[in-house]
């Protein structure tokens, strides 16, 4: 697994060649994602490790390259605006911060963010709540308007 300082470097490189001309990349990291699915616990959907990458304008995340590849733009599989994308749930349960969006309408996508990257979670949550509005942390899902 690459290191924290090593996966921003590769986020920022990868993201370079899709930023429109008033897009900035803002940070990124590691993450599990999982696609909810009703009825089946988190614990066994198929979980996997992605990269993030948190634009001004969007949200990016790329497969996982195997070791020694550079991450290319082939691995892109999510990328929407912040205004496409409705945050549904935050729950700060340790060690994870978990993060349920909902990236088009009958799809959730859950992310869970280690201890360390719980600043780029907080940035995230910072970004989708100013496009939307103030969605409240909550335990129960909250309808985002907007």
């Amino acid at each position: 697994m690459m290191t924290r300082k090593t996966t921003l470097v590769h986020l920022g490189r990868a993201s370079e060649t899709l930023l429109q001309p008033d897009e900035s990349f803002l940070t990124g990291c590691a993450v599990w994602m999982a696609d909810r699915r009703p009825g089946v616990p988190l614990v066994f959907t198929g979980r996997a490790i992605y990269l993030l990458a948190i634009t001004s304008e969007r949200l990016l995340v790329f497969d996982t390259p195997r070791r020694g590849r550079p991450l290319l733009e082939a691995d892109l599989l999510l990328q929407r605006r912040h205004e496409a994308l409705d945050l549904l749930r935050v729950r700060a349960a340790s060690p994870m911060l978990q993060l349920q969006i909902a990236p088009a309408p009958g799809r959730v996508v859950v992310l869970e963010f280690r201890p360390r990257d719980r600043a780029v979670a907080r940035r995230l949550v910072k970004v989708l709540r100013a496009e939307h509005g103030n969605v409240a942390m909550a335990a129960e899902p909250v309808a985002a308007t907007g």
